[in-house]
Parts: structure tokens; sequence; C-alpha cells
């Protein structure tokens, strides 16, 4: 406050006067006092002061009020709005009226803890709520308090209180005071302001406009739509030259619909831009911003910014936010947010279907540092160097190409290098591509202003030529020749990198492998030639015969990159980490061994795809909500010489996604971490190498048992499963009703209804519709099925409606029973469980395979010749030969010895020692697990029960940790539950906690149906008593483990 008096502490300070004023004065008193306040003839070494702010909401007005000081919390925000609306007012000399909020800081206080105590520092929120209500500008303010310092808020530091106190006292010491805060007082105003940024900042407004934006964009497009619908208005034929040249510039597959989503992505994003970088008149320079404002100039004439004046809102709110916004990572922030929030909701589908993840800074920075690192060891060059051409192929929001102008950046300020050299990276051996509009546009925009702040401002701002609109891989498919109107000049851009040699290519590969959902309509695009190099190479080398490959964009990545860089070079890629141990990429680790001399791979882990302790062990991910799968960063050298080395480094067990990009940070490159030389095996493993021995055993399916099955694959599970037998007929009739109105309505896959709470579409109900094929149900097809480990539900399980049945529906009676087994158990955690249900295709959380007891109706074993190979080799029956395998498959040692095999192939069956005690107690097991909902509650466990309530909504434990409780709700627990009941574990979850996940009512957000397992049994006790047979089965299953025999191999 100081500072706003005087610069300096003169010897006569300003003199302080004060009264007090309230409610219970009369007007005569209020008047005086008014009077007193507002005196223009006061003296000019006098500051005024009336107490008690409440005085001001009482209609009083006082222009020349310079300011208003809260000190404690008032309860009306009423009273605060107007008593800050005094202060507003314009009088003669007046310039600013003044809002003070006083911040006592404890002695010892850290920066991060400042303003934690809501009670405390309530008048703080309370204020600047209330401006926040009535004023919009402020709000923006605050918005981008942690980006730009304000001019209408500041942070004062005034020092520690006297220690003594004398109000008559006019006069101060001139002595210099220095304030206890001083050291770190840059500190404590960031912290201040982040606080603000927190408490009352709408960290939102992006997300909650992109919803709108989502409902505009579709209105746009379908005004597109109709337009075009006339094929002889000059508009679409206009418009119709416009996509073929999207398609010669990205690919083939781009539609009118795709087109028109593109332009609307201009149009919504266009004043963005131009509030955000209006100093660059990026729109009018950038060559594809040109190319699309040429047709939304032709279709301006037909009336199409009228569809625009809906959004004007919105950008008024984004120029306010971007308004004193200076740096070009501040900027970048925003579009960050912009990119991350709302670009994937208002173009959801866009995203989805291109598997859009943005990669972390440290990712980034450690792939540019160890590219550089490994081109000064293998090559003698650097990124710096001259004609040492990168390229992103896929850049996303341009990070990786702007990280890498920040990385020469600090060597020049090293004198390392010199502007001159940064220069002539940027205008002619930088590279990058991208797919999607709106990304281009932010990359583009990023780049520049990166370079532009490098280049100072006595330089004129210089575009960005290196970049490129298209689609990488269908970039170098053969194409046909156009006389390109629109995008002539980014195609030249293409033909001029084409032309390159590249030295090294960096960034993080697009990670959409195929279709999740039919409803999306968003199916994976082919590449005619890299599909035929993917054949020849990855696929031709593989032993699992993983012919999806072709079909997985970041296989597709590594293949195009490593074609592209030629005979010599560096690619530093974070993508999926699957390849580095799935048994589906052996052809791809067996060629890139052959290809590269040097692979540096570090595994960051994060496969959430997994259960329980495998789960926690694989750690955080590093894309937080980006990505399920496995990360890996892997820096890939060609050098021509006949080295061909692996060096591997796993990061580690139990790390959160912060601890990983710590441990990026600190290691700065691949060449500073310790990694492991690896050598293949015969089987193209790098880690988890395979048992030599394993592949001499019987394999489960072929010499053990005839025919192997595949459970039940729906596509569309909350419609046909569900706990009730009533819910499953109600809601697959209304599917099927809503799918037969479709082809009532003459409707094909191209024009059906989408809406996953109308239809769960799916490719072979599609073709269905195209056909005009109607669906008919009968009820008897209502079963009972294994849908999770112990958990029963019904299934509509009837061909029409369940896209993969299986050979099941056949052979399936009412005595049959089946042993189901994980397929490529992760981690070590590969299960077996028998069933007498139909089994879903993940039964056991994973996808698997099963082997059924019978064939036929129950007298034709599915066990093979017994006249010949098994029989000689076991010595056993058909119905012995079953409870041994069963046995074998839940012997821990098995499951240990051969983990690695397990994970990449079904298992195969070992001839042990004490054959006949491994039939014994595999009979055992089968009887435990086939009658699991039959066995008695376990010594020593308790229930209590304070009312006989037995719904469940939802079970769980007290507190994370206490596991020999059980809530099951509000009326029931469960106590004394022996922890040891937790090592049965199924597919890298107990049995126990298979129970609670799967026994809670679930509502599906898409389809709106509600799963209640309440609806399952009329015995109100069932869910009860199915968790404390649960727990049983759990114990007995670890005590007939453990009377199995050693693990001994007979020779």
């Amino acid at each position: 406050v100081n500072e706003y008096i005087s610069e300096a502490i003169e010897d006569e300070s300003i003199h302080l006067s004060m009264r007090h004023a309230d409610g219970q004065m009369n007007a005569l008193q209020k008047g005086e006092i008014l009077d007193w306040l507002a005196n223009p003839n006061k003296p000019a070494d006098e500051a005024r002061i009336v107490s008690n702010v409440r005085f001001l909401t009482e209609g009083i007005d006082i222009p020349t009020l310079d300011a208003v000081i809260f000190l404690s919390p008032k309860k009306s925000q009423v009273d605060i709005v107007q008593a800050v609306g005094r202060i507003m007012r314009k009088a003669e000399g007046k310039d600013y009226g003044y809002i003070i909020l006083p911040i006592v800081i404890p002695t010892g206080e850290k920066p991060e803890t400042i303003l934690d105590n809501n009670k405390n520092y309530e008048t703080v929120w309370q204020v600047i709520n209330a401006l926040r209500s009535v004023d919009e500008r402020f709000e923006a303010m605050i918005d981008k308090l942690n980006m730009a310092k304000p001019k209408q808020l500041k942070v004062i530091g005034v020092g520690s209180a006297p220690d003594q106190v004398n109000d008559k006292d006019k006069s101060i010491e001139n002595t210099p005071v220095q304030t206890e805060l001083e050291f770190e007082w840059d500190k404590f105003e960031g912290a201040i302001f982040g606080k603000i940024v927190q408490k009352v900042g709408d960290r939102k407004y992006l997300e909650n406009w992109s919803e709108d934006v989502a409902k505009i964009a579709e209105r746009q497009i379908n005004w597109i739509k109709n337009k075009l619908s006339d094929k002889k208005d000059p508009i679409s034929l206009e418009f119709k030259k416009f996509v073929s040249s999207l398609q010669h510039n990205i690919n083939e597959s781009i539609d009118e619909n795709q087109a028109a989503e593109m332009l609307s992505q201009h149009l919504i994003t266009k004043p963005i831009f131009e509030a955000l970088f209006s100093e660059y008149s990026f729109v009018n320079q950038n060559p594809v911003s040109q190319a699309m404002e040429s047709i939304v100039s032709e279709l301006e004439k037909a009336g199409f910014a009228k569809e625009q004046e809906n959004l004007e809102p919105l950008y008024e709110s984004v120029r306010m936010r971007a308004e004193g916004i200076e740096k070009a990572e501040d900027k970048q922030k925003i579009i960050v947010t912009l990119y991350d929030k709302f670009f994937k909701t208002a173009f959801k589908s866009t995203t989805e279907r291109l598997g859009i993840v943005f990669t972390p800074i440290e990712v980034v920075d450690f792939i540019i540092h160890s590219v550089d690192d490994v081109l000064k060891k293998h090559f003698g060059k650097a990124l710096a160097s001259k004609d040492v051409h990168i390229l992103d192929p896929f850049t996303g929001t341009g990070t990786f190409i702007v990280r890498t102008l920040t990385y020469l950046k600090e060597q020049m300020d090293a004198g390392e290098i010199s502007l001159a050299d940064i220069t002539r990276k940027f205008t002619q051996e930088l590279h990058a591509n991208e797919i999607i509009l709106l990304s281009y546009y932010i990359a583009a925009i990023n780049i520049e202003a990166t370079f532009d702040e490098i280049n100072g401002d006595a330089e004129d701002y210089v575009p960005f030529e290196g970049i490129v609109l298209t689609d990488t891989f269908e970039s170098t498919e053969p194409e046909d020749t156009l006389d390109d109107d629109y995008f002539g000049t980014n195609d030249a851009r293409l033909k001029r990198q084409q032309e390159v040699p590249i030295t090294a290519i960096i960034g993080n590969p697009p990670y959409s492998s195929g279709q999740n959902n039919a409803n999306e309509n968003n199916k994976n695009i082919h590449y005619s030639n890299l599909e035929k190099r993917i054949r020849n190479t990855y696929i031709k080398n593989s032993k699992a015969g993983a012919k999806n490959t072709a079909q997985d964009s970041y296989i597709r990545a590594i293949r195009w990159a490593s074609d592209r860089l030629g005979k010599q070079g560096v690619i530093g890629f974070v993508s999926n980490g699957s390849f580095i141990d799935s048994r589906g990429a052996d052809g791809l680790r067996k060629s890139l061994f052959e290809e590269f001399n040097y692979l540096y791979i570090f595994n960051l882990r994060g496969d959430q795809r997994t259960q329980g302790e495998t789960s926690r062990k694989e750690g955080g991910k590093i894309f937080g909500s980006g990505s399920r799968t496995p990360i890996a960063i892997s820096v890939l050298v060609k050098d021509g010489s006949d080295k061909h080395e692996i060096h591997y480094h796993d990061i580690g067990d139990y790390l959160t996604r912060d601890d990983k990009l710590s441990i990026l940070r600190d290691k700065e490159s691949i060449l500073n971490v310790d990694g492991q030389t690896i050598v293949p095996d015969e089987n193209n493993d790098w880690i988890n190498q395979r048992d030599e021995d394993y592949l001499k055993y019987s394999a489960l399916d072929g010499d053990v048992f005839n025919n192997r099955s595949i459970g039940i694959g729906t596509k569309r599970d909350m419609w046909v499963y569900n706990f009730s037998s009533k819910n499953v007929i109600k809601n697959s009739h209304k599917m099927v009703d809503n799918y037969n109105f479709e082809v009532e309505e003459g409707k094909n896959s191209l024009t059906l209804n989408t809406d996953d709470s109308f239809v769960k579409w799916s490719d072979n109900l599609k073709n269905k519709l195209d056909r005009g094929l109607k669906i008919n149900l009968d009820d008897k097809n209502v079963k009972l099925s294994m849908y999770r480990p112990f958990t029963r539900k019904w299934i509509y399980y009837q061909r029409d409606i369940v896209d993969r049945p299986g050979p099941l529906l056949n052979i399936f009676g009412d005595n049959n029973q089946i042993i189901y087994v994980t397929k490529g158990a992760r981690n070590g955690n590969f299960s077996a469980l028998i069933t007498k249900y139909l089994p879903t295709e993940v039964m056991l959380g994973a996808s698997g395979a099963g082997f059924v007891r019978y064939i036929n109706d129950g007298t034709l074993f599915n066990v093979s010749d017994f006249q010949s190979n098994i029989k000689s080799n076991f010595g056993l029956n058909e119905e012995e030969m079953f409870s041994y395998v069963y046995a074998v498959l839940n012997s821990r040692d098995y499951k240990k010895l051969y983990a690695n095999d397990l994970q990449k192939n079904l298992p195969r069956i070992p001839l042990l020692k004490h054959k006949e005690k491994y039939v014994q107690i595999g009979k055992k097991l089968a009887e435990l697990h086939l009658h699991y909902e039959e066995q008695p509650i376990w010594d020593g466990v308790e229930v209590d029960i304070s009312k006989p309530d037995y719904r469940v909504k939802k079970m769980k434990h007290p507190k994370k940790g206490v596991l020999d409780t059980i809530i099951y709700n509000d009326s029931i627990t469960i106590k004394n539950i022996p922890e040891r009941a937790y090592d049965y574990v199924v597919n890298g979850r107990p049995a126990i906690e298979w129970i609670i996940d799967q026994y809670q009512v679930k509502t599906d957000k898409k389809s709106g149906i509600t799963d209640d397992p309440n609806d399952f049994s009329d015995d109100p006790k069932y869910i009860l008593n199915l968790l404390l047979s649960v727990i049983t089965v759990s114990m007995r299953t670890l005590e007939l483990i453990d009377e199995l025999p050693e693990f001994e191999v007979q020779e």
C-alpha cells in the first residue's frame, strides 16, 4: 500500500484520521460523517477513513472515494458488490478506485500453502467472486493470471507489523525498513496469483463452450450438405473441386462430410487464432488457411456467414483472455488447452479416429536430446549441423519442432551455435506433417511464434514453410497429378520435403488401431504400398501370424519411418510399447533388429489393461487418460555397419507418472540410461524369453483337446447382457425394434441413427441393414452365461444380435463344462477357470480361449484320440485327463516356470510325476469352482446385520489396505475375512474383488441402461451368500493348490 502513497517515506508522512459510522446513527449524524469524508478542503497531508463498510451499502454516493478495505468476511455478496460500486464512480482528479484486501502471512508460511485456510481468507474469495460477477473483463483477467501479470491486480509486500502502536504519534522516523518477505516475494506473489486462479478462475470455459460448438459445427456441416444436394448449384460444383483437392493433398478417403467438418473447424477457430496471434496475420499468410478462405468466400455468397453469429460470444471471451499475454510459451498454454479440452469435445470423432494424445514436454525433450546425442556418437553430427534434415511426420500441435528450436536456442545462448544456424534450420531443414486441420494450424502458429521470439523483435515475422497438411502414410503412396486450385502451395511444400534426405525422424505416432465402436464410423484407412511393406517384413517374419498388425497406426508409423530414413539416420519415437514383448509383434522385433544397427529402447511401462497388483506395478500412465497401453521411447539408429545391438532399460515398478517424468528430466538422454544388452532368441523375444523345453510338451489346443472354443463376443453387452432376465428381453427387443424401424425407413450404413441409446451398431448389423433384413427375436434364446469370474448374467444368445456367438451355440448343452484360460496373459497373470455356463470372450477379464469337456450332448469327449498320442503318453482316460489338465493349469509352479510362454502362447501340458495326485486334486478343484455358489461360510468370518436389508449398491473396504472387512451396505458388514483369501487371484484380481467389482449397480452412460445385480435372484440374500461362498472358495482353492505334489517333469 505504501508504494501507492509514496515512493519514499518523507519526514512527515500522510496523517490518517478515522471516524466510525453504523446503521444506528440518525440521518444528521450520518450526514456529518459523510460531509467530513468528502470534504474537498481537507489538508493535503490527511487521509480520511470511515470504518464499517456496510455503511456504503445504504445508498451513499461519494464519487471522490478512493478505496475500500475489506477486513472481515461479509454475509451478503450484494453488500460487497454495492460497496465495490461506490469506489468505481468517476470524479475530477481521480484516476483509480482501489479495493484493498489485507493478507497476513504468518512467519514461516510457505508460498504453496498461502491462502489455504478458507475461513481466514474468506473475504478474499468473496470480493474477487463479486468482481467476477459484475465485470467479464475482470473474469478474463483472473483466468490468465498465471500467464500475464495484470495491471488491475497487484500484490504488494509491506513488511512486518510494528512492535509498538502509537496512534497519536504522527511522525515516522525515516529509516529504511527491510520487509520480512522481501527475499522470496516473487514466490509469494506467484503463489497468491495461482491460488486465486485455483479458487475462482473458470478453468472450464473452453470445455463448456466445446459442447455448444459441437452443435454449431453440426449445423454448419448440415447447411453445407443441404447446399450440395443440388448437383447443378455452382456451390456444389465448386465444393466438389475443393474435395478433390483435399483428397489429393491428404488422402482419397476424405469425403464431403469430412471436408465440411474441416471447413467448420477452420471457421470456428479462425477468430480464436486472430485473437491470440493478431500481430502475425497467420490466417492471411498460411497457404492452407488461404485455401480454406477461398472456399468460404464461395459459400458466403449463399448465406453461410449467418451460421457464425452464434459463436461471437466465444470469440469475444477468447479475445479478452488473450489480451495482455505476450510470451509465446504462455500463448502456447492457451493453445494446448484449446486443443486438449475444446477440440476433443467439439470434434470428438476426429480425435478418436486418429488416436490423438498430447506428449508431455519431458518426453519430447528426452527424445530430442537423445537423437542429438546418438547423432554425435554414431555419425559425428548434431541436430544443429548443416544438411541434417529433421522431420516430425505426426506433428500434432508442433511440440517436437518447438522444443527442438528451444533446444537449439539453449545451445546458441551457450555459444555453441549461432542464430544463423537456427535460422537455416528453421527455413530449410525442419519439416513437419499434420493430417488434422486444427492441429496443423496450432502447430504452424506454435513453431512460428517460437522462432519469432528467438529471432528477436528487430527482425520481421517469418512463416514456417516446412509444415504440410497431409496424411503422412498417404504421402508416399502412388497418386495422380492434379492441377490444384486450392492447395497448390501446400502440395509444393510436400514435394520439396520428399526431395530432401531425412536424417532424423522424431515424434509421437498416432495410437489408433481400428474401430472400437461402429456407431462412430471411424474406420482406419488402407494404404496399399505401406501395408504391402508390412506384409513383406513384419508379418512375413512373424511366427505368430498376427495379420492385424498392419492396422495398428504406430506399427505403420515405424514401417513408414524406417523406409523414409533410407540407409542412414535416426528415429526417435514415443509410442505404444506393446511391441517390446507381445506375441503378435515378433515379426516387428525381428525386422527392427535386422534393419537397424543400434536400438535404444526405454520401457516406460504403464500398461493399465492389466489388473490388480500387476497394474500397480506398471505404475502411472505417461499420457494420463490419453492411453492405457504401455509406453516406450525408441531411438533407432541406421549407420550402415554390420553391428546389430539392442540396449534395453525398464524404468521400474510402482512408479507414478510424475516419478517417470522426473526420471526423464534427470537422465536427459537415452545415452545416460544404463541399459542391458539384449540378444534376441529364436522366437524373436527381447525380454521374457521363453523356455526351450516348453515346446516339447503337448499343446492344449490340438494335442490334448480336439477343439478350442472362443467365448461369446456381443459388441453390445449393455443391450444383450443383464443381471435381470426381464431386462435382457426388454432391452434386446427395444434395440431390435429400433433396428427394424431403420430397415422400414430405408436407411443404410451411411444414413443410420448412430445414437448409442437407439442401436449399438457393429459391422455385421450394418451389413444386415444394408441388405434390408429385419430381425425377429425368440425369447427362448435367453440363457445364463458366466460373464466374469464367479459372476453370472443373462444373455440374449441369438446370432442376429450377438456379433460373435462362437461355436458354443451348437455344442454347449446343459451337461457340458469348459476350462477357460487367458490368452496372451500379460505379466504373469495366466489363469484358468472351469464353468458349466456359456463364457464370454473375456470371461476372465481379458481375451481367452476355452476347452469343452464334450463336443456334443455329453457323450463324445473333446479329448484327442486316446488310441494314439495322448493315451500312450499320459496313461489317463478322458475323465482323468480333464482333471489332470485343470490341476496343472492351476499349479503355482507351472504358472511361474512358464510365465513367459503363457504370455505368448496357449498352454502346453507336461507329463508330471505323481500324475495321479494331480488328477485327484484337479477333480476337487473343478467341483469347487463349478459349485462356487454353494459353499458354507468360512470358519471365523462374521456377518454384522443391523437390519435385514440385503440390497447392494457398491460394496467396499472401510479404507485402503483393510482387507479383513467388507462393508456390504449401510446395514451389513462382513468381518474377520482371512487376508490370505485375497491370494486366490484370477487374472491379476482376487476372486473376492471380482465380486465387489461386478456386483454393483451400474448405469451405462451411452445407452442409459441400468444393470442391477439385485435383480438377478428371487433370493434377497443371494449376493451376500455369494460373497461369503467365494471367500470359502478362495481359501479352499489355496489349500488344494498347496496339496499339489512337487512339480517334477517326467523325462
